[in-house]
């Protein structure tokens, strides 16, 4: 049975189907329907993304871990000429990449072919791409067995964590990034917790430093290996050592830290040749010798594509355009200094940072003026509304589930 689209996009415009949910797939609805594409979104489940205005809910039936041939069934029952594709996740965009090549001329999309996008996923094929072309890294050791960690010295727990080589898989279950252990008996510990799950893992060195210290390039190769553009942006605050920023800027790309990273960046780009589509790296500025060394590469739209559109830099316009084969003109320059703010993540680091008296009310306040932020819009509102809607109500049930549990102690021990 086919599925027609609800609206039916204009006649002649090639719409697009965006894959994902939450932050990254609202921002990357908003950078297109501001760009008045049509833009259906097929979600695992109802969040704030769905109520965007620009989103047209399709029901296609998929979940986050889907495959390949799922994914190509369900496209095959949309009743569309045309449709491009965004993935905004790990799996989703190993998914597109796996997809019969029999659909790429009807549902086309711009991103690398599967064999980059395994070296970017995993971390220990990254951390040895990296190494093969001197581009600074974390140092990486392979951990297979518990006797791994017990052959390294002392000093390698010195400042080191556990992390996943399937970040996504190992986000899905466990709810954190990534483990940091303090000795070897902790890391011992910690892997006998993992290991029975089948997740792989690596022990990296810790990069220290503050949240500042963590600087990123977005940027975005075209089907004939033209970079059309580099975003760069610095975290000014986050909540833990794995967590995401709460508050970010763009930095001007004519700064000195802007000029080294984009450097950087276009060595990833050459190592990884040929590639094609999304790329946003990590780097940490390391104090202990003052380099820049990269912590990771997405291949896929992020949490802030959209704080990238909105300062000028639209690179879901240019992976639109690049699937449907037009030609987009490089993008060099943007806004900079603009404030984005996560802002319910932000008020808890607000009370820590206050707690430690490293920053001021005034001074917190004052890095909210004319932020931008990943959810709330005025041109659309609704996304706000139904995740704040959402945090309150998580919030009552949690307490009405705390009270319930308090009165059957309270009955028990009567």
């Amino acid at each position: 049975m086919r599925l027609k689209l609800r609206p039916s996009p204009p006649l002649g415009t090639t719409p697009a189907l965006v894959l994902g949910s939450g932050i990254t797939a609202l921002g990357v609805i908003r950078s297109l329907g501001r760009e008045r594409i049509p833009t259906y979104l097929a979600a695992d489940r109802v969040d704030f993304a769905t109520t965007s205005r620009w989103a047209n809910v399709v029901p296609t039936g998929l979940t986050e871990f889907s495959g390949p041939k799922e994914l190509g069934a369900a496209l095959g029952r949309l009743d569309v000429e045309k449709m491009v594709l965004l993935p905004c996740s790990d799996s989703w965009v190993r998914t597109v990449a796996g997809l019969d090549p029999a659909l790429a001329s009807r549902f086309p999309t711009s991103i690398a072919r599967a064999a980059n996008l395994d070296l970017l996923a995993d971390k220990l094929k990254f951390a040895a791409l990296m190494a093969e072309h001197g581009i600074g890294h974390p140092s990486t050791t392979v951990i297979e067995t518990s006797a791994d960690l017990e052959a390294l010295p002392a000093s390698a727990y010195a400042n080191a964590f556990l992390k996943p080589r399937d970040s996504q898989a190992f986000s899905a279950r466990f709810q954190v990034k990534a483990f940091r252990v303090a000795s070897r008996a902790d890391a011992i510990a910690r892997f006998a917790s993992i290991e029975p799950t089948g997740l792989k893992v690596v022990l990296q060195d810790y990069i220290p430093g503050p949240p500042t210290n963590h600087y990123y390039v977005d940027t975005f190769v075209d089907r004939n290996g033209r970079t059309l553009t580099r975003f760069s942006r610095q975290r000014l605050r986050m909540h833990s050592d794995f967590a995401n920023s709460s508050c970010l800027r763009s930095i001007p790309a004519d700064s000195a830290i802007a000029r080294d990273a984009c450097a950087i960046v276009d060595r990833i780009v050459l190592a990884l040749k040929p590639v094609r589509g999304m790329l946003s790296a990590e780097l940490k500025l390391d104090p202990r010798d003052g380099r820049l060394k990269v912590i990771e590469v997405n291949a896929r739209a992020w949490k802030h594509v959209e704080f990238a559109a909105t300062c000028g830099v639209n690179i879901c316009r240019l992976a639109y355009d690049d699937a449907l084969g037009v030609d987009s003109a490089p993008i060099t320059r943007y806004l900079d200094d603009e404030i984005c703010v996560d802002l319910y993540h932000d008020v808890a680091n607000f009370f820590r940072l206050y707690r430690n008296d490293e920053i001021t009310l005034g001074a917190w306040l004052g890095s909210l003026w004319g932020a931008k932020g990943p959810v709330a819009s005025i041109d659309d509102p609704l996304p706000a509304v139904s995740c704040f809607t959402g945090l309150v109500t998580d919030s009552v049930t949690r307490q009405l589930a705390r009270a319930q549990r308090r009165l059957r102690g309270g009955d028990g021990a009567s």
